[in-house]
């Protein structure tokens, strides 16, 4: 006979018995400052998007996540008379905390940070800027996540930029629109090329556009911003295939050309 409690708690008994199961097989700890769960005030989970897996943890402490996302910021990408100027909206500086904790996220499996990650953006996403201009998520039908290459996705098991774009757009009301954009072939990693020219022509025909179908206004997501080649790329084949790009939504942006450096992350994965 199935016991009563299990049959009227349901999943969240298996739930309960998985997180105690995980907490004393993989201790969950801040991946900014190295505290224990449980002995200070912790991120939430939140909903369950694609890259998500039912045994993922916040692994940040709420302390932390105020210091690391309490003032964002924002810098205007130079087209250099080839291209519009592109706006970018961050949830903080190049720091090199923010990317000790992005490269977790990313490169060693701790994907529930994506759940404060997205909150992050999602409230750079619909705060209001100087000058009572409309917050970014009021200027975009859509947002369009920047695609990392597909064999670079599967051996990843996500796309960090579809994963925060999902969990803000939840958060502040956007749509997502996963298909507008893909990457036609993998690229070296940004950060570790020099000059303008070569980051350029690293992206050079990287990504191609859905035609719009009717001028749509879309923000570009993406997890770091340093020089900007990347997001001026995809910005430049969502243009040419009918979109209006109102700017970029990002977790951290380099404020100078010398705060790059802090973009740079040791792993196999070679971009993004």
């Amino acid at each position: 006979m199935i016991p009563t409690t299990l049959v009227t708690a349901g999943g969240g008994v298996c739930r309960a018995g998985l997180s105690a199961f995980l907490e004393l097989l993989l201790p969950e700890h801040c991946a900014a400052c190295g505290t224990p769960a449980g002995f200070t005030p912790w991120e939430a989970t939140g909903a369950r998007v694609r890259g998500l897996r039912p045994w993922d943890r916040p692994h940040l402490c709420r302390e932390c996540a105020t210091a690391l996302f309490g003032q964002g910021r924002a810098r205007v990408l130079d087209g250099r008379s080839l291209a519009p100027d592109l706006p970018v909206w961050a949830a903080t500086g190049t720091s090199s905390v923010l990317t000790a904790v992005v490269g977790a996220w990313k490169y060693h499996g701790v994907r529930g940070l994506g759940w404060p990650l997205g909150r992050a953006l999602a409230a750079v996403a619909t705060a209001e800027p100087e000058e009572s201009r409309p917050a970014p998520a009021a200027r975009a039908d859509v947002l369009v996540p920047v695609p990392l290459h597909a064999g670079r996705r599967r051996r990843r098991g996500f796309n960090q930029a579809a994963m925060i774009a999902d969990l803000a757009g939840g958060i502040a009301g956007v749509a997502v629109d996963h298909g507008a954009l893909r990457r036609l072939r993998a690229t070296a990693q940004q950060a570790r090329l020099s000059g303008t020219r070569d980051r350029e022509a690293n992206l050079a025909g990287a990504f191609a556009a859905r035609e719009s179908g009717g001028g749509r206004r879309v923000l570009l997501v993406d997890d770091l911003v340093t020089a900007g080649a990347t997001v001026q790329a995809a910005a430049a084949a969502l243009r040419e295939a009918g979109w209006e790009v109102a700017g970029v939504l990002a977790l951290g942006l380099a404020m100078s050309r010398d705060d790059d450096a802090g973009d740079v992350v040791d792993t196999p994965d070679a971009d993004s």
